[in-house]
């Protein structure tokens, strides 16, 4: 996967509001955890994702956010605090 991206992205329909990732080597971990932190954000309308076989290298990730929030900040909103809740775990496992 060098040569290649690690998400490809793809708007669904004629709107602007759902989108459909392709995310190359990862798994049901990366899928659920992304699929139900964007649930619990109010503007996400919709968010599941499916790995087709269990011989998939990847898996796919659909979104749907409100018509007026862009789904792709929604995405990276909910990067940001995935990121920062995993910096807050590393600096309390550091205090230990």
């Amino acid at each position: 996967m060098s040569d290649q991206s690690k998400v490809l992205m793809s708007y669904v329909g004629s709107t602007r509001n759902t989108v459909e990732l392709k995310i190359y080597n990862e798994t049901h971990t990366l899928g659920s955890m992304l699929s139900e932190r964007l649930l619990e954000d109010k503007r996400c309308l919709f968010s599941a994702y499916k790995i087709d076989h269990p011989t998939d290298s990847h898996l796919l990730l659909r979104i749907t956010a409100e018509r007026e929030y862009p789904v792709k900040n929604l995405l990276l909103d909910t990067l940001r605090k995935i990121e920062e809740d995993t910096a807050s775990l590393i600096y309390q496992l550091k205090e230990l």
